[in-house]
């Protein structure tokens, strides 16, 4: 919201050094970001003194810059598979210490612009436990054995 990532950090810092419990909101699929650098995301949140973490897919809504953006220039945004398979990717690389607050959004069909998956919070919910099972996987599995890609300022 109009911040860089230097002044996340420092608001994490100055938070963390005042006792509070500090938990991050990440929007992923932004129309510059690779797929490498989203999952980057979970190694660096890991890192920091995160104790919860509200993640998920970028929503255009009616409304607003972002929609008139894509309005004038449509933009590619997550399909519905290629998110599972994101999420459960993201999931096994951030640490087991994170609690996870959200996994997804899903804005009212009345204002939502894209991406438009038609599916009910539980049935996100439950294609995501789904594709965890069937990769035989959890929360951590590969927290630290991914090379560090670093996010930059």
């Amino acid at each position: 919201r109009g911040h860089n990532y230097a002044a996340f950090l420092q608001a994490v810092n100055m938070t963390k050094d005042r006792g509070i419990h500090i938990g991050a909101h990440l929007i992923a699929g932004f129309p510059t970001e690779t797929r490498e650098e989203m999952l980057a995301m979970a190694e660096e949140i890991s890192s920091l003194p995160i104790g919860f973490l509200k993640v998920h897919q970028l929503q255009v809504v009616k409304d607003t810059p972002l929609a008139d953006l894509y309005r004038e220039k449509p933009f590619y945004t997550f399909g519905y598979r290629e998110y599972l398979d994101f999420i459960v990717d993201f999931i096994e690389r951030t640490s087991p210490d994170i609690v996870f607050q959200r996994l997804f959004a899903t804005a009212p069909d009345s204002i939502l612009v894209a991406p438009d998956w038609g599916r009910s919070r539980y049935e996100i919910l439950r294609d995501i436990e789904r594709q965890l099972e069937a990769r035989d996987t959890q929360q951590g599995k590969k927290y630290r054995l991914q090379p560090a890609l670093h996010i930059g300022s």
